[in-house]
C-alpha cells in the first residue's frame, strides 16, 4: 500500500480514521477510547486470508524527529518505510493464523524514538467452498454533517464467506479501511464549509470488493482533535477471538435466523446449524423505552435432520410466548455458542392484536428463490434488501418459493453456493430481512409433489399457531383419483390470521403439474380444493362467515386473471359461484396471486368480482405480458422477454403502463399499507423505484349476514365444516374415495359458461388518487428543472444557487447550502386555485435543523401549509392556516426523493402527501386550510437562522396529479 505524498496529508487521513472508529459499533455497544494514548499507536486489520493492513499514528510533538518506521511481524523485520508512510500491507500471511506486529519510529541516527505493538490479529480461514462472488454492496448510506465531523452510517453487507472490512472512498479516493462489523465512520479531518462525496465497498475473505454504495455527500460543519486514543481502542487490534476478527455470524450457523408464525401472542424463530452440538436455544428480551435490549429469557429449541448439498445439518425451531405489538430482540445458541457472533441482536415486532386501529404495512411477493449458475441473482438480492428496509411488519408470498423444484438444496443455506443452490437461505436473500420480518409463504406448484419425509414447505416455514387458531390445515394428504389422476400424497396448506383491522387468508390454489389426468393443472386444483363440498372450500367459507366485517386479504398462487399466455387466467376460479365470488361477497378487499412472472393490476371483472393483483416478479426469470393480447380488466401490467430485440431483451406492457426499459423494472414486490378502510399498494422494483401506486377506500364494513351463494350451512348446524376451534385433521373427506360427484362444469379444461371472458372494468376504483407514476399529467401549469442555469422562471428567490454537481435530472439543480437559512424560490401562479398539486424532487445532503421543502401560499403571500423534514429526519406537515402540525413516522433517507403535495381549500379542507409515489397516511388528512385560494408556490425556506444543505430539482404545479 502506498503512502500519501506528505506526512501531513497522511496524518490527516489517519487522524480522521482513528477518531471515527471511536463510533464503531461492532455489536450493539460503542467502543470507548482510553483516556490517553501513547506517542505511537498501531492497529492491524485482517482484510482477507492473505492480507493484514497496518495503520499507525504518531504524536504531533514527536513527528518532526522521525525519519523512518520499521515494521516487524512476530519480531521479524518485514520492511522499513519513510516518515511520510503511515501504513503497510502484509500480504505474506496464511489463512486462519494469528500474528502480532510491531512498528518502531526511528530518527536519522537509527535510534528508536517510540514503539507500538498490535494485539494478536487473526486472518480468516478459507471459505469451505470457492468464493467467486463479491459481497453485496453495503445497504444504504447516510452521510450527515455533525458538530465533530461528517458521519457515515450504513448497514450490513453479505458475502459467501465473511465480510472482513469496508473500504470508504472520499471524493473518489481511498480514505480508510475499517474492520468488518463496523457500521459507522466519523470523518473528522474535514474543514468547515467543505463538501465531500463518499462511497463504501465491502471486502471479503478472499479480497473481493463489492459494488460501491453511494455516493452520499455532505458539507462539513467542523473537524476534531488528535485521534491516537481511538486507534488503541479498535476492535480490529484485539483479534484474540476469531469471531471478532472475521466479523459476523460464526461458522456453525448454516441458516441465518428467520421468523415465522408471528401471530396472536407468539413468534417462532428458525435457523439451521451443523451437527457439532445437539442442544439449541433462543435468548430474547423486550426493547426498552430507551432503545436498548438485552436478551435474557431462554427458550429451548427443537431440531429435525436436514441435508443441504450433502452436508448434514440440524433445522432448529423455537416458539416464544410474547406480548402483542411489542418490539423484541433475540440471539440464538448452539449449546453455549452464540451463533450470531459479532452481529447485533435482531429485532422484530410481534403482531398487532385483532381490532387494533394502528396503521401498518406488509410486503407481498412471489415466484422467487432462483439463482444462476454461479449462485447469484442480483435482482432478487436487491429486492430482499428493499423489503428489509421497507418498514413492512411482515411478508406474505404468492407461491413458488424455491426454484426449480423446492428441494432443500434449492432452499440451501449460508454456505452452499452454485447453480440452484441456496436461492432462499443464501446470504444475499431471505437472510437479509428474515431475522426481523416474519414470512407467511403461500404454497405453489413448484415443489408441491416432493416426496421428502418432511415436506420442505412444512419444515422450513412452520406456522402451527396460525393453523391451529384458524382451524386450517398444514399436513400431507392423499389425493385420489379424480379426472384420471394418480393417487398421490401432497401438502394441504391453508390457514388464516389477524393483524389489526385485517384478516389474512393463506390459500392453496395450486396443483402438481405432472398429475393432471384428463384435466389440467387449473382443473385439478379446482376439483380437489374449490369444488363445492371440498375441504378447503368449506373451511374458507366457514371462516369468512365467522368473521364478518373488517378488512380481508387473500393470497393464492394461480391467477384469477392473467395476460401471460402459458400461465393464463384460471377460469375455474372466476365468477360469482366460484372462488372469486366467495371472496368478494364476503368482503375480501384484494386477492394477490403469482404463477405468472409479471406484474399485473386488474379491475373488478363484474359486480361480483374483486380487485386482483399478480406479483410474480420476486426473483425467478421474468416473462413477457400480453403476447396474445391484453384483457379489458388489465389496468396496468409489465413484463420482460429475454429473447426479444435480438437477444438484448425488451419490455412489454398492458393497460396504462409503459414498456419497461430494463428487466430490473419487472422484478418487484408490493408494499401494502393499511390505515382503517384505506389501503395503499405500492409496487417497488429491484432498483427501488415505485410504480403504479394505488390507494383504495373500501368503504363501510361489509354486512354481517352470510351470503347465500357460498354454500355454507349455518355455523351452528352440526356438520363437518371446521370452525376456528376445530381440530386440524378433521376437515378432509376420505381421501381415497371422491365422495362428491363433480358438478356438470367440473374441470375438463373448458371454462364455466357463466364466466365473463372479457368483461369491461365496470368497478375500477374511483378513489385511486395517484395516477401511474411514470405518466405525469400533461400540460402542467408551471414546471422548472433549472435547465436555464438560473432562477429566472421564479417570481422571486433568495439564497438559492444553481449548480451542476449533484442533480436529479438534466444538467442543473438548485442548492441551498446555508448556516443562516432563507434559501427559497417563489412562483406567482397565473390564477388562484382551491384544489392543486405541487411536486418537487429534493435531496438533503445534511441538516442540523428543520428543513422546509414545499409550501402553498395565497396570492398575498400568506402561508397556507408546507411540508418539511424535522430534526429526527421525519416527514411532517404544518397547516399554518389552521395552526396544526402533523408528523409522520416516515424517515427521509439519503438521496433524491419525489415529494408531492395535494391541498383542497374548502369548508372542511384536506391534504394528501406522497413520498416517492407512496402515500403518507399521517399527512393525508382532513384539516381546515382556511378559505383563501392558493396563489403562489414556494420551494425551500424563507426563515432565517437554520443550518442545512438542500438540493431541489424538477418542481411543478398543476390542478391534477403530477406523479414521479
Amino acid at each position: 500500500m502506498q503512502g500519501h505524498n506528505s506526512t501531513t496529508s497522511r496524518f490527516t487521513l489517519l487522524f480522521a480514521f482513528l477518531l471515527t472508529l471511536v463510533l464503531a459499533l461492532p455489536a450493539e455497544g460503542q467502543i470507548l477510547a482510553p483516556a490517553s494514548a501513547p506517542p505511537l499507536v498501531l492497529s492491524a486489520v485482517a482484510t482477507s486470508v492473505q492480507d493484514i493492513e497496518l495503520d499507525w499514528a504518531i504524536s504531533a510533538t514527536l513527528q518532526p524527529n522521525v525519519t523512518s518506521f520499521r515494521v516487524l511481524r512476530d519480531n521479524t523485520v518485514l520492511a522499513t518505510v519513510d516518515a511520510a508512510t503511515l501504513t503497510y500491507a502484509d500480504t505474506g500471511v496464511a489463512p486462519a493464523r494469528r500474528y502480532r506486529y510491531t512498528v518502531e519510529a526511528l530518527n536519522g541516527a537509527g535510534k528508536t524514538l517510540a514503539t507500538a505493538q498490535s494485539k494478536l490479529t487473526l486472518t480468516p480461514d478459507r471459505p469451505g467452498t470457492t468464493d467467486t462472488t463479491p459481497p453485496t454492496e453495503p445497504e444504504e448510506l447516510d452521510v450527515v454533517a455533525r458538530s465533530d465531523g461528517i458521519l457515515l452510517d450504513w448497514y450490513y453487507s453479505i458475502d459467501d464467506s465473511d465480510v472482513t472490512a469496508f473500504l470508504i472512498r472520499r471524493d473518489g479516493k481511498r480514505l480508510v479501511i475499517v474492520p468488518g462489523g463496523t457500521l459507522r465512520f466519523l470523518d473528522t479531518r474535514v474543514r468547515p464549509g467543505e463538501t465531500h462525496t463518499y462511497t463504501i465497498e465491502a471486502l471479503d475473505t478472499v479480497g473481493h470488493h463489492s459494488k460501491a454504495r453511494g455516493p452520499g455527500a455532505a458539507r462539513a460543519l467542523a473537524g476534531a482533535p488528535d485521534a491516537r486514543a481511538a486507534l488503541a481502542a479498535l476492535p480490529s487490534a484485539q483479534g484474540d477471538t476469531p469471531q471478532l476478527i472475521a466479523g459476523g455470524y460464526v461458522t456453525q450457523l448454516k441458516r441465518y435466523p428467520y421468523l415465522t408464525d408471528v401471530v396472536l401472542s407468539s413468534a417462532t424463530i428458525n435457523w439451521a446449524t451443523d451437527r457439532s452440538k445437539t442442544a439449541g436455544s433462543v435468548k430474547w428480551g423486550a426493547v426498552g423505552t430507551n432503545g436498548t435490549c438485552t436478551p435474557s429469557t431462554t427458550v429451548t429449541a427443537t431440531k429435525t435432520n436436514l441435508t443441504v448439498n450433502s452436508a448434514s445439518e440440524y433445522q432448529w425451531s423455537a416458539t416464544l410466548s410474547l406480548a402483542p405489538n411489542t418490539q423484541y430482540c433475540y440471539r440464538i445458541y448452539l449449546s453455549s455458542t452464540d451463533l450470531l457472533g459479532t452481529d447485533p441482536s435482531p429485532r422484530f415486532w410481534t403482531q398487532l392484536p385483532a381490532g387494533s386501529t394502528q396503521p401498518f404495512s406488509f410486503a407481498v411477493f412471489g415466484d422467487w428463490g432462483a439463482v444462476d449458475t454461479s449462485g447469484a441473482n442480483s435482482e432478487q438480492a436487491n429486492l430482499m434488501q428493499r423489503i428489509a428496509g421497507s418498514g413492512a411488519r411482515f411478508a406474505i408470498t404468492t407461491g413458488d418459493n424455491s426454484y426449480p423444484s423446492g428441494s432443500q438444496n434449492n432452499y440451501g443455506d449460508l454456505t452452499a453456493v452454485g447453480g440452484d443452490l441456496s436461492a432462499v437461505f443464501g446470504p444475499s436473500f431471505w437472510a437479509v430481512p428474515g431475522s426481523s420480518i416474519a414470512l407467511f409463504p403461500t404454497i405453489g406448484n413448484h415443489g408441491l409433489a416432493r416426496s421428502d419425509t418432511i415436506h420442505p414447505h412444512f419444515q422450513n416455514w412452520p406456522q402451527s399457531v396460525a393453523v391451529s387458531s384458524s382451524g386450517g390445515r398444514y399436513t400431507k394428504d392423499t389425493y385420489c383419483c379424480l379426472n384420471g389422476s394418480t393417487s398421490a400424497s401432497y401438502p394441504s396448506a391453508w390457514y388464516a390470521f389477524d393483524a389489526g383491522v385485517a384478516r389474512f387468508y393463506i390459500l392453496q390454489v395450486a396443483w402438481a403439474d405432472s398429475n393432471v389426468g384428463t384435466s389440467t393443472d387449473y382443473g385439478m386444483d379446482y376439483a380437489y380444493h374449490w369444488a363445492p363440498g371440498k375441504a378447503e372450500y368449506q373451511w374458507l367459507a366457514a371462516d369468512l362467515a365467522a368473521h364478518p366485517g373488517g378488512m380481508k386479504f387473500a393470497f393464492l398462487h394461480y391467477p384469477i386473471y392473467s395476460d401471460k399466455s402459458n400461465t393464463a387466467s384460471d377460469t375455474f376460479l372466476q365468477g360469482a359461484n366460484r372462488l372469486e365470488g366467495l371472496l368478494s361477497s364476503n368482503g375480501v378487499a384484494i386477492a394477490f396471486s403469482g404463477h405468472s412472472h409479471i406484474y399485473q393490476r386488474n379491475a373488478k371483472a363484474s359486480a361480483n368480482g374483486l380487485v386482483t393483483y399478480i406479483t410474480g416478479g420476486g426473483g425467478a426469470k421474468v416473462e413477457p405480458i400480453g403476447p396474445d393480447g391484453c384483457s379489458a380488466v388489465d389496468l396496468y401490467g409489465i413484463g420482460w422477454s429475454y429473447s426479444a430485440n435480438g437477444g438484448a431483451g425488451a419490455g412489454s406492457a398492458c393497460g396504462s403502463a409503459s414498456k419497461p426499459t430494463s428487466r430490473a423494472r419487472v422484478f418487484h414486490f408490493l408494499l401494502v399499507s393499511v390505515n382503517g378502510n384505506q389501503v395503499t399498494v405500492a409496487p417497488t422494483d429491484s432498483n427501488g423505484q415505485t410504480f403504479d401506486v394505488q390507494t383504495y377506500n373500501f368503504g363501510a364494513t361489509p354486512p354481517t349476514s352470510t351470503p347465500t351463494n357460498t354454500a355454507v350451512p349455518p355455523t351452528n348446524t352440526p356438520t363437518n365444516i371446521p370452525l376456528t376451534n376445530t381440530p386440524t385433521n378433521t376437515t378432509l373427506p376420505p381421501t381415497d374415495t371422491p365422495t362428491t360427484a363433480p358438478p356438470t362444469n367440473t374441470p375438463t379444461g373448458i371454462p364455466p359458461t357463466n364466466t365473463p371472458t372479457n368483461p369491461p372494468p365496470t368497478n375500477t376504483p374511483t378513489n385511486t388518487a395517484i395516477p401511474p407514476t411514470n405518466t405525469p399529467a400533461p400540460g402542467a401549469i408551471f414546471s422548472d428543472g433549472f435547465e436555464s442555469g438560473n432562477l429566472t422562471a421564479w417570481t422571486s428567490s433568495g439564497g438559492l444557487t444553481v449548480q451542476t454537481g449533484v442533480v436529479h435530472s438534466g444538467t442543473y439543480a438548485a442548492q441551498g447550502n446555508t448556516t443562516v437559512g432563507a434559501t427559497y424560490a417563489k412562483k406567482t401562479l397565473p390564477s388562484t386555485y382551491t384544489d392543486a398539486y405541487a411536486r418537487v424532487y429534493f435531496n438533503i445532503l445534511s441538516q442540523a435543523s428543520q428543513v422546509n421543502v414545499l409550501r402553498f401560499r395565497t396570492a398575498a403571500d400568506g402561508s397556507i401549509a408546507y411540508l418539511y423534514v424535522d430534526t429526527a429526519g421525519k416527514l411532517a406537515l404544518r397547516n399554518d392556516a389552521g395552526a396544526t402540525t402533523f408528523t409522520s413516522t416516515t424517515i427521509v433517507g439519503s438521496g433524491w426523493h419525489a415529494l408531492e403535495f395535494h391541498a383542497t381549500i374548502s369548508a372542511t379542507g384536506a391534504t394528501e402527501v406522497w413520498l416517492d409515489g407512496v402515500k403518507i397516511p399521517a399527512l393525508s388528512v382532513s384539516t381546515n386550510l382556511g378559505t383563501t385560494a392558493i396563489g403562489r408556490l414556494q420551494i425551500g425556506e424563507v426563515q432565517s437562522g437554520r443550518t442545512y444543505n438542500l438540493l431541489l430539482d424538477d418542481a411543478g404545479f398543476n390542478t391534477a396529479p403530477i406523479g414521479l
